[in-house]
């Protein structure tokens, strides 16, 4: 299918808006209208557009459910209460855990992460991980990524006597999980003004969120290093926080990355200017690999770990965890190809089967094929 197929459509735009951000910014027609297409009217947007600071970003604190969320985090952090970050074992739910688990290890040393086996646990809060949470007591658990719909686990974790703080940007159903606090800005009654946060997006509004209540004068340069990441590799809309976060977070990434960021770029053989289709094609399959083929712990480990020895085992497994996810993925793809070209019915979706196929990359080969014949 070519973009002949399709029938495009013109934005229509008031020229007077476009000539105003003209002549304020000194720009040629075309890029003003751009710029409009993307709700830049005036010199102060495009300033805010191209040269965000951590001073634009919303007050977290208009985020439903987030003074409650804070004030809960500081009790378990002053009585050294067992903290649990919980998180999904893709992209956006491995940075959260890593991100938020780093801000932690700050203020406290009861911090425990945990993220469900890809095959044996499935999607969100397991029950299996009920059991983790008891066996080491656990007081808190905050669950990024996930939650939002996991009502037995958050009835569980409840009946436990654990508080639970849901950090979800998916969409919400009728009920609400049964929780200490829910920051997700899609609920009807929160009031915060950007709801296309990711997961991680919504982790580093809650360090935030801490920050401004502790008044502490901490660097967030660490952070928003893989919020950029998460919010890259979970394609949300790049607007407003999102496209901040990413901007900031490349700058971070090009001056000054984590040591785990600074050696897969070196594997990635990323060494010039890091841009957002680094993030996506080079780095988000390495941290995704390990959840497909092994365990997403694999991969939190690796970026929590600042020692350049201890480092580098972590680093060469999720390179050869990678190099394998690869191979698996061609195997699979040239055999879902072959079964489709040998299909006599024309179909108008795509019906590709193979009992052995590895359950952590079918997922890959469906794109693949949707790339391949456009239906699906």
């Amino acid at each position: 299918m070519s973009a002949l197929n399709y029938k495009w459509t013109h934005n229509l735009q008031d020229k007077n808006t476009s000539q105003v951000l003209q002549n304020s910014l000194n720009i040629p027609e075309n890029v003003a209208s751009l710029l409009n297409n993307r709700d830049v009217f005036d010199y102060d947007q495009a300033k805010q557009f191209f040269r965000p600071k951590l001073s634009d970003f919303y007050d977290p604190f208009l985020m439903k459910g987030m003074l409650e969320a804070v004030i809960r985090l500081e009790k378990a952090i002053e009585l050294n209460q067992n903290i649990a970050v919980y998180g999904d074992y893709d992209v956006d739910g491995t940075c959260s855990v890593a991100m938020f688990s780093r801000f932690l290890n700050h203020f406290s040393k009861n911090v425990h992460f945990y993220q469900p086996d890809r095959h044996k646990e499935g999607y969100g809060i397991s029950l299996e991980s009920v059991k983790w949470m008891a066996s080491k007591n656990i007081d808190l658990v905050v669950a990024l990524d996930c939650g939002i719909r996991d009502f037995k686990a958050a009835k569980k974790i409840k009946e436990a006597n654990i508080d639970l703080i849901i950090c979800d940007h998916h969409m919400i159903g009728d009920e609400l999980p049964e929780s200490f606090s829910i920051l997700n800005p899609k609920q009807d009654d929160c009031s915060y003004p950007f709801k296309d946060l990711c997961g991680c997006g919504i982790g580093f509004k809650f360090i935030q969120a801490y920050s401004k209540h502790q008044n502490l004068n901490i660097d967030l340069n660490e952070f928003i290093q893989f919020a950029a990441i998460a919010t890259a590799a979970d394609v949300v809309p790049l607007k407003e926080e999102n496209r901040w976060i990413l901007k900031l977070g490349i700058e971070v990434l090009n001056k000054s990355p984590l040591l785990c960021f600074k050696d897969m770029f070196f594997n990635a053989k990323r060494q010039k200017i890091i841009q957002s289709s680094d993030l996506v094609f080079a780095i988000a399959p390495r941290i995704n690999a390990a959840g497909r083929l092994s365990h997403a712990l694999r991969a939190t480990e690796m970026l929590m770990d600042d020692n350049v020895k201890t480092l580098k085992p972590k680093v060469q497994f999720i390179e050869k965890i990678n190099k394998e996810r690869k191979e698996v993925d061609e195997k699979i793809t040239e055999k879902a190809l072959s079964q489709i070209k040998n299909q006599k019915e024309k179909k108008v979706t795509t019906v590709a089967y193979g009992e052995k196929w590895h359950k952590g990359v079918v997922g890959i080969v469906a794109s693949r094929l949707m790339e391949s014949y456009y239906r699906p």
